[in-house]
């Protein structure tokens, strides 16, 4: 899916989720089932508003070229230009926004689960490349494949802190030459 291609465009970006007390628990369990990772509670809020849409405010901070926020806009998300009182907020929840402050946010739940079903989590993230996040949902496909002929097998890629990297090795991988360099 071509539209995809903006969700690997990024070139730093955090999701962040203020939920409502009644809302809680259940954003956690979902979050969970969808990721396979439990929530990281500095990134998820407890706050005392609940109007939102199910008492859940999701944030996306981030900062991307030019045409990935028109994108964006085009598709109907209302993307902020942060101003000081968004740069001293994340200066003092994110360790890297205190070197360089995010330019732009939106606050969607809809860009938060894509962006959570891409493969982004809660908190600061390395960007996905489209091309891993094709490989990615190429494993998954395999794996579904093989377990059919063989209950509970498991693809396992060695992550790797580089995304060119853990593509190169899959790449090897699936052509069979050595993996070495």
């Amino acid at each position: 899916m071509n539209g995809l291609r903006l969700f690997g465009a990024f070139d730093r970006i955090v999701l962040e989720a203020r939920v409502g007390p009644d809302r809680y628990e259940s954003f956690i369990s979902e979050y969970g089932l969808m990721t396979g990772e439990s929530c990281r509670r500095d990134c998820a809020f407890i706050t005392r508003y609940t109007g939102w849409d199910n008492g859940l405010d999701a944030k996306i901070y981030f900062d991307a070229p030019e045409w990935v926020v028109e994108s964006l806009r085009v598709l109907g998300f209302n993307v902020m230009e942060a101003g000081k009182t968004h740069r001293m907020y994340y200066q003092s929840q994110y360790p890297s926004a205190q070197e360089r402050p995010y330019g732009y946010s939106v606050s969607s739940n809809d860009l938060f689960w894509w962006l959570t079903d891409y493969g982004y989590r809660l908190g600061e993230n390395e960007i996905i490349s489209f091309e891993l996040y094709e490989i990615r949902e190429h494993l998954k496909d395999l794996e579904a494949q093989y377990e059919g002929i063989v209950p509970h097998v498991h693809l396992n890629l060695v992550e790797a802190e580089n995304p060119v990297v853990e593509a190169t090795m899959f790449s090897k991988i699936m052509h069979n030459l050595p993996i070495a360099a």
